[in-house]
């Protein structure tokens, strides 16, 4: 992460039985806008980010910059190890460094993960994908079957697809398209890791990015806000002003569809959510306006959605908002929150 100032290294553990943290053995190169993955052998794979790159000791890479390196951490230990510098195809088939930052990362259950997506060093929002494997490291994937942006969320279903959806999307503007929310996307697709195909599923009933995708008990995905309208102009991300949503769909993966359900009671995007042992969902943080000076403001509730009826309750108030918040299940059942602490409920980013 950053103090706002430098790119930290630092590493703790938290046990909840004492609800005390650890410092454990630090990163072998400090990294900031980084991916974790939770393998399934307990290890942590923490992917690519901004870095020092003097620290990789190769010519071609110098300076501050996104690192094609990957790191990861053995709880038994608390030791680091540092895997060896990716690669890949860009869309002209030509090899270049695997460098990304703001991508998606999943755990599958065979074992390996998926990261997919992202911002390069170029100002490029890609299809950037591989496939990190335990025993055989990274794989690249052909860019055609995957995903072009950021900002999207992955959950793997019942039967072992991936389903991705929305996010804010790199391609270039096609010369006939005159939507004014431009470029948050409305797509939802499918990933099978087993054959390494990739379907489309149709539009979603919003437009989204930075969205939450929870996997249900019964199967079914439940979508829920994010940034759906775009209010000052095409083009470039810093002059835009976004507009999030309250609204919710959840998607079917064996009928195929999308349908609607209960809106949140109030709007928010770059939020967090997770499944709870009763079979509701949490929802938390995230901002819910931004001013035309830039200024984000954020609610301090924390809401549950029933999906036995369809509908968002307020559970309880942090009594602060929530910026870049993650959430954790407990053994216990209870749930860990972490995040940068918004005290004023605004921020100006």
């Amino acid at each position: 992460g950053s103090d706002g100032t430098n790119v930290l290294g630092t590493c703790y553990l938290y046990d909840p039985v004492t609800q005390a943290f650890a410092e454990t053995g630090p990163m072998v190169v400090p990294r900031s806008e980084h991916k974790a993955v939770l393998l399934n052998d307990g290890r942590v794979l923490v992917c690519q980010g901004y870095g020092n790159r003097e620290l990789l000791e190769n010519s071609l890479l110098q300076g501050m910059g996104y690192l094609p390196q990957s790191e990861i951490y053995d709880p038994a230990t608390g030791i680091w190890t540092t895997l060896p510098l990716m690669s890949g195809l860009d869309q002209n088939g030509s090899n270049q460094w695997n460098v990304n930052i703001e991508g998606t990362g999943i755990a599958l259950v065979d074992g390996r993960a998926l990261i997919l997506g992202g911002d390069t060093d170029a100002g490029l929002y890609v299809s950037n994908a591989s496939l990190f494997g335990p025993a055989d490291g990274f794989t690249s994937i052909s860019w055609q079957q995957l995903w072009w942006g950021k900002w999207f969320p992955m959950v793997q279903l019942k039967d072992g697809r991936v389903f991705y959806s929305g996010g804010y999307t790199g391609q270039v503007r096609p010369t006939d398209n005159v939507d004014p929310d431009w470029p948050i996307m409305n797509l939802g697709m499918l990933y099978d890791p087993a054959s390494g195909n990739s379907v489309s599923t149709g539009p979603m009933t919003s437009k989204r990015m930075g969205h939450t995708a929870t996997l249900l008990p019964d199967g079914r995905v439940l979508l829920v806000g994010g940034t759906s309208h775009n209010v000052t102009h095409y083009g470039q991300l810093s002059a835009d002003q976004w507009v999030p949503t309250a609204t919710c769909e959840i998607y079917d993966p064996v009928a195929g569809t999308y349908t609607p359900t209960g809106s949140l009671l109030y709007p928010k995007a770059d939020h967090a959510a997770i499944l709870m042992p009763n079979g509701q969902v949490l929802v938390v943080g995230g901002w819910s306006e931004m001013d035309a000076e830039g200024t984000y403001w954020y609610y301090t509730d924390v809401e549950t959605f029933d999906p036995d009826t369809g509908t968002w309750r307020v559970m309880d108030d942090l009594g602060y908002g929530l910026d870049s918040p993650q959430l954790a299940l407990l053994l216990d059942g209870s749930v860990f929150i972490t995040g940068t602490q918004i005290t004023d409920a605004s921020t100006s980013q």
